[in-house]
C-alpha cells in the first residue's frame, strides 16, 4: 500500500500507521475475517523537488514492491537516498542472478587459518565465500541473504563444497591431517539430495569425511 502525503502535513508517520491498522482490523471484523493481514506501507511526500509528474507514479510503484520484502521496518518512506539504495539493491539482485547462472562469475573462496592456541600451528581452516561487484568486494552479510531469499542457496552451496573440496586436495599434499570448515545454510538442510550430491563428491574426489566440517549458518530468512 502506498500513502501519499502533502508536505505541509506533519502528522506523526507512526500515528497514520496506528489509524490505517485500525480501519484494518475494523474490516476485518466486519467481513468475518479470522485470519491476520499482513500489510506494508510505504510514504511519499508529494509535491517534492526530487520527483516530477513523470516519475512519481514509477517511485510508489518502486516503493511499494520494496516494502513487500522489508520486514525490519513498519514503512518506508521515500526519501532520494532510499530511492538510490533500492535501485542499487535491485541492479545487485539481478548481477548475483546473472553471476550465478554464470558458473558462480565474480565468486571466489578464501581460507581463514584455523590456529591451535598452544603451539600455535595451523590446524585447518574456514573457507569463506567472497562475491566482487562493480569492482568491490561485498560482505556476505549483504549478499548472502539476497541469495536466500531468491532461492539461490543450492546451487551456491553446492559450489561453495566443490571449492572445499578443491581447495583440501591442493593442501592435503603437504598437510594431510589439515581440515576445512564450511558454511551450510538451513535451506539447503531442507533440500533431500544434499548429503547424497555431498558423499559423490566426497567418493570422486577420494577425500575421507572427517577432514570436512559442516557449519550450520543462521539464515535472516528462516
Amino acid at each position: 500500500m502506498a500513502i501519499v502525503r502533502h508536505p505541509y502535513e506533519k502528522d506523526n508517520p507512526e500515528d497514520l500507521i496506528e489509524e490505517i491498522r485500525k480501519v484494518i482490523d475494523s474490516c476485518q471484523k466486519l467481513l468475518l475475517i479470522s485470519w491476520k493481514l499482513n500489510v506494508r506501507f510505504s510514504l511519499i511526500r508529494y509535491p517534492d523537488e526530487t520527483l516530477n509528474q513523470e516519475n512519481v507514479l514509477e517511485t510508489i510503484l518502486t516503493l511499494t514492491r520494496y516494502s513487500r520484502n522489508e520486514l525490519k521496518h513498519n514503512y518506508i518512506e521515500y526519501s532520494f537516498g532510499n530511492i538510490l539504495l533500492i535501485k542499487k539493491m535491485a541492479d545487485m539482485t539481478l548481477t548475483l542472478f546473472h553471476d550465478i547462472a554464470d558458473g558462480m562469475h565474480n565468486f571466489h573462496s578464501v581460507v581463514q587459518p584455523l590456529v591451535n592456541p598452544v603451539n600455535g600451528q595451523i590446524i585447518g581452516g574456514e573457507v569463506l565465500t567472497r562475491w566482487r561487484y562493480e569492482d568491490q568486494e561485498i560482505s556476505p552479510e549483504i549478499f548472502i541473504p539476497i541469495i536466500e531469499k531468491e532461492n539461490l542457496i543450492v546451487e551456491t552451496g553446492r559450489w561453495v563444497f566443490a571449492q572445499t573440496l578443491s581447495l583440501f586436495q591442493q593442501v592435503s599434499f603437504t598437510c594431510p591431517d589439515l581440515f576445512l570448515t564450511f558454511n551450510v545454510s538451513y535451506h539447503q538442510l531442507i533440500h533431500d539430495d544434499l548429503v547424497t550430491y555431498m558423499e559423490q563428491l566426497l567418493s570422486k574426489a577420494a577425500i575421507h569425511k572427517h577432514h570436512l566440517i559442516a557449519e550450520l549458518t543462521e539464515s535472516a530468512n528462516a
